[in-house]
């Protein structure tokens, strides 16, 4: 790897795999909306004439189900994909990887694999799926496909329901809200871990398909109690009336294993007390008056 082109390189996972790669002394070449705005049709011109041959380009920008859940939210996201796609048609880089999610996949108490059936459930899931065929058709066997299940970690700003979301709502209100007793089991990895794997895919230039997960999941219920044990003494778990049904995902990881040797993600619960322990420190930055950067919301 020459080169490492960040395509969302403001997000949540931009920021961190950036910051990764600079750290290992890799050149990173970080492109956020304000540098290519995807949106723009024309802007593939541009971005095709800043790529080389020899670069490793990751495709990270996507505007996120926080930002919308309808039809329109689905073809900008379906247009950002075009105009990527045709500037690497153009620009021939030696390895793409599009970070997809696992959302594509249906729910199953069946452990998920890499080949198991994807759903077009919701339109989230379904612009994910054609992005990955748009990719696939422009790129070849010059891509990898990330699916990973949900991440977590300090500045992470997308509020899912998880470890971030439960924490915040502990420091802030003191209660912790699950839906229903919290029965769904969910994988969930760390963004260093996420970055660790990225990073070892990268300097392998694997391709195909990959599920990037820790491997282990857990009721949400017992991701509250983790938090309610770190939090202020009198946090309460507050059960929410469930408006879905209750559905489980758990993961085989036979694949990321021989992709990646030696993979050791971190214990839930040890993430969630390292999170846990960068969120008190940045509330107790900001009650002092001490200057915080301000977060990205690309």
């Amino acid at each position: 790897m020459t080169r490492l082109v960040v395509l969302g390189a403001k997000g949540f996972i931009g920021r961190a795999l950036c910051a990764r790669a600079k750290s290992e002394a890799l050149a990173v070449l970080a492109f956020g909306s304000a540098d290519h705005d995807l949106l723009d049709a024309s802007t593939w011109e541009g971005l095709s004439a800043a790529l080389h041959p020899s670069d490793t380009v990751v495709m990270l920008a996507a505007l996120t189900p926080r930002r919308g859940r309808d039809p329109a939210t689905l073809g900008k996201n379906v247009c950002m994909a075009r105009t990527v796609c045709r500037a690497l048609e153009e620009a021939g880089c030696q390895h793409v990887v599009y970070v997809s999610s696992d959302a594509v996949y249906g729910y199953s108490d069946a452990p998920v694999s890499e080949s198991s059936p994807t759903a077009w459930n919701s339109l989230y899931a379904t612009m994910h799926l054609v992005r990955e065929s748009m990719f696939a058709k422009s790129c070849g066997d010059r891509l990898l496909v990330v699916r990973p299940t949900q991440i977590y970690g300090t500045g992470e700003p997308h509020d899912s329901y998880g470890p971030n979301r439960m924490l915040k709502q502990a420091l802030a209100r003191g209660e912790i809200e699950i839906f229903g007793y919290g029965e769904e089991f969910r994988d969930h990895i760390s963004i260093d871990d996420f970055v660790d794997v990225i990073m070892a895919l990268l300097a392998r230039r694997t391709t195909g398909i990959l599920n990037v997960v820790s491997g282990y999941s857990v009721r949400f219920a017992e991701i509250a109690t983790m938090i309610q044990r770190l939090a202020a003494p009198g946090c309460v778990v507050r059960n929410e009336r469930r408006a879905v049904p209750i559905t489980h995902r758990h993961f085989d990881v036979t694949q990321l294993r021989r992709a990646v040797a030696g993979f050791a993600p971190l214990p839930l619960e040890s993430g969630v007390k390292r999170l846990f322990e960068n969120e008190t420190v940045t509330t107790t930055t900001r009650k002092m008056g001490s200057p915080v950067a301000p977060r990205d919301k690309s």
